[in-house]
């Protein structure tokens, strides 16, 4: 079984469990506080699924490798979205609530062995924390809001503390917010590319070798033509073609062409167009010399096969330096700011002017000038103030302002309240 049908029937089959189990009811009913993902992730799964099936039974009949490989990036797809689908279903009551996650145990936890919270970019995610492990919670995911306002109230009655309190993200050392998001895409990527890069490895092997089924005939060329370095032959038994470099002497075999002679071939059925022959392996005129030699195509092929092979490869290759490079330059950002800002946005980035609880620790100009400095207690209140003040407005206000004054504001809300929010003013350049 050829590498790309295994690859496809490990996609599809998974895919079509998947369909199987998401299209099944989930525990519970409407009226139980639950938290989900929403349903238009299935709804995504389920057309990319459909589009991989299509695409893969058409490239397996045919024997398309551009079909093959979307097909099999449109299974990861499907196969992503489906496991986001179900990666997290939460009920929650006065007692505690329960996690249930694809390819776990569902767990129920309290709300004392709650630890700490880690926020992403935006308040709507975060990551719990507790004795038996983390929960994350996805910024769209339905009721999470709901959920953690209901959690930390039920959490203060509990412990008596006023907040949960927040904790650093590992990835990237803590520099930047909701760092599994910002990795997620890129390693995808990657994924996508090293699928790729085995299908066509897959089908530059069989370059290497001779093919087990090869027809000997004699025919006629009524008609030829170039594409790409390729020559394609018009006969009786549909086209043949070769590549440019294998033919000995092109200007001899245009001469016994437009005589009309009869060759002797040797080709590579391909067995799938109605008007194509196949590759051609031997071609000799009626003198019996070699214009295409089997051992001459061999060299060729074996030449197109390592270059296709250390091209995609190279190609991943790169890719996963420059991951890499990305990695470190973001796990150091306080060390290249610059650099660091061009990989993520200025938003989700904790290395320049806010700190990990979202509080606003310097005021640049324009020109880049750090003009003031701003500390903060543990609930984001500024205990102490150096250069211009840092105003507070009504959060309702935020938008209006920005449009009104000219200004570029960096908003941060307080919490989840949401009814005050602190302000980065800086000129537009």
């Amino acid at each position: 079984m050829k590498t790309s049908q295994v690859v496809l029937i490990a996609l599809v089959t998974p895919t079509i469990v998947q369909i199987c189990l998401a299209m099944l009811p989930k525990e519970g009913n409407k009226s139980m506080r639950c938290v989900h993902m929403p349903q238009y992730f299935w709804v995504i799964s389920v057309i990319t699924g459909v589009m991989c099936a299509v695409l893969g039974l058409v490239g397996w009949l045919k024997q398309l490798v551009i079909c093959i490989v979307f097909a099999i990036c449109l299974g990861i797809i499907s196969c992503v979205f489906l496991l986001m689908y179900r990666s997290l279903y939460i009920v929650y009551n006065d007692a505690g609530f329960t996690v249930k996650r694809i390819f776990r145990l569902t767990r129920q936890f309290s709300y004392e062995e709650i630890e700490a919270v880690t926020f992403g970019h935006s308040l709507l995610q975060f990551t719990l924390h507790t004795k038996k492990g983390r929960i994350f919670v996805d910024q769209l995911a339905v009721g999470q809001i709901s959920f953690y306002k209901y959690t930390e109230g039920k959490y203060q009655e509990a412990t008596g503390r006023r907040t949960i309190p927040q904790k650093e993200p590992r990835l990237f050392h803590g520099y930047v917010r909701s760092p599994g998001e910002i990795a997620f895409f890129p390693c995808l990527v990657l994924a996508l590319f090293i699928a790729a890069a085995v299908l066509v490895t897959d089908d530059s092997l069989k370059l290497l070798d001779a093919p087990e089924e090869l027809l000997r005939r004699n025919v006629q060329i009524t008609s030829w033509s170039t594409e790409n370095d390729i020559v394609y032959f018009a006969t009786a038994y549909g086209k043949l073609w070769v590549q440019r470099d294998a033919i000995a002497d092109f200007k001899v075999l245009q001469s016994d062409m437009d005589q009309g002679q009869t060759f002797s071939v040797i080709f590579e059925p391909s067995g799938n167009e109605s008007n194509a022959a196949g590759a051609l392996w031997s071609l000799q005129d009626g003198e019996g010399i070699f214009l295409v030699s089997q051992e001459i195509v061999m060299e060729n092929n074996q030449k197109i096969a390592w270059k296709n092979i250390g091209g995609i490869w190279a190609m991943v290759l790169i890719y996963s330096l420059l991951l890499c490079g990305g990695y470190y330059i973001l796990c150091h950002a306080p060390a290249h700011p610059r650099l660091a800002s061009l990989l993520i946005k200025q938003s989700i980035g904790i290395f320049d002017s806010t700190n990990l609880q979202g509080n606003v620790t310097c005021l640049i100009n324009s020109s880049g000038t750090k003009v003031a400095t701003y500390a903060h207690d543990p609930y984001g209140q500024i205990q102490q103030t150096t250069g211009s003040t840092l105003p507070s407005i009504p959060c309702y206000y935020a938008c209006l302002a920005m449009v009104l004054t000219g200004t570029y504001l960096t908003v941060q809300a307080c919490k989840l309240c949401r009814q005050k929010v602190e302000c980065l003013e800086r000129t537009n350049p």
